[in-house]
């Protein structure tokens, strides 16, 4: 019987559960021990430390060591604490508004960390993803979805400048496999088409690599299954050349397979601080920011290999948090800029 792997899905993901300079430091132990996959000693070194009692950083606690349980296999456990991350999150957002309204500056070193937007989002793609490896499609699939949820809650809130980061590509991508896996191709072919038109636009800038070749292989097979003939041409016309080889592929092969792996590779860059000096009328703002910054990442080839078959089928990056980190912390400085910058423009005029 002849099969052949079609595609493999490359995720490059880990949440960052950096809060600022001295949880860098006081982590930089468990990074160590988590970077070469010990870790039960990461664990035990984490439950060892003062982060375990810190209010200001129960969030990242409850991030960090829900993603240790999961690389122990303890996904149960993990998903405790990723929930609990996920109401620590709902909850510090309703203490942020009342603290906003009652006083617009904000030491953010005094008060408890309450992640960055990615990383709210990002809880339950982590999620989505442990309810899949225990076969639990259908909660897989309400995790997925909570994605871009959470995206439109947290830029509904935003007067202006609104996060580019507004919806996951991914997380389509995500839900139509998870329908996909069931049997239910005609929702499949919906979350897919979304995922490939996210890709192929704005999220771009997230995932510059483009469309995935297995998304478009796997969409195409299904709109053939389902004799959509107008939407096959939708996608011969943006995509001919990959629609040119598959069905290649697919006139060699007629008894093929379809196999994806979602493949998490590194950890997302650390935060470092960097100062801003910015002008408003007669008056200048200096302030330190904390930024992701640019730098080169090589992880070298990754995929699969079949057991029949030696070559290594290469990974595909469809999710960058790099990309994703910077683009929205950068977007929450421009915000928090124009805000302090009009509060003094108009103690100015008042004075």
């Amino acid at each position: 019987m002849a099969s052949c792997l079609r595609q493999v899905i490359g995720l490059c993901f880990l949440l960052a559960l950096i809060g600022c300079a001295s949880y860098t430091d006081d982590t930089r132990k468990v990074r160590s021990l988590y970077g070469t996959e010990d870790y039960a000693a990461a664990l035990k070194t984490l439950d060892q430390s003062g982060l375990k009692e810190s209010r200001r950083n129960r969030l990242l606690y409850n991030l960090e060591r829900g993603m240790i349980l999961d690389r122990l296999g303890e996904r149960q456990k993990s998903r405790r604490h990723l929930m609990q991350a996920d109401r620590i999150v709902d909850e510090l957002y309703t203490v942020s508004v009342s603290n906003t309204a009652a006083s617009f500056v904000v030491n953010e070193a005094a008060t408890e960390y309450d992640g960055e937007d990615f990383e709210k989002v990002a809880i339950h793609t982590i999620l989505a993803l442990s309810f899949i490896e225990d076969r639990n499609y259908r909660s897989a699939l309400v995790e997925a979805r909570k994605i871009n949820t959470k995206l439109i809650e947290i830029n509904n809130n935003y007067d202006d400048k609104k996060n580019q980061y507004g919806e996951d590509a991914f997380a389509r991508y995500l839900a139509g496999l998870i329908y996909d896996v069931q049997g239910e191709l005609d929702s499949a072919i919906i979350d897919y088409r979304k995922a490939v038109k996210l890709y192929d636009g704005e999220y771009a800038k997230f995932s510059p690599d483009g469309v995935a070749r297995g998304l478009i292989w796997r969409l195409y097979e299904l709109l053939r299954l389902r004799n959509r003939p107008n939407q096959i041409k939708q996608l011969e016309d943006r995509f001919p050349n990959e629609v040119a080889k598959i069905k290649a592929e697919m006139s060699r092969n007629p008894d093929y397979g379809y196999l994806a792996v979602v493949h998490e590779v590194g950890e997302i860059i650390t935060k470092s601080t960097k100062e801003f000096i910015v002008p408003f009328g007669k008056q200048v703002i200096r302030f330190s920011w904390p930024v992701y910054p640019p730098q080169r990442r090589y992880f070298g080839n990754t995929g699969v290999r079949l057991a029949d078959n030696t070559s290594l089928k290469e990974a595909e990056n469809v999710q960058n948090m790099d990309n994703i980190a910077r683009v929205t912390l950068e977007d929450r400085r421009l915000r928090m800029v124009l805000k302090q910058g009009a509060r003094l423009l108009a103690k100015g005029q008042l004075t």
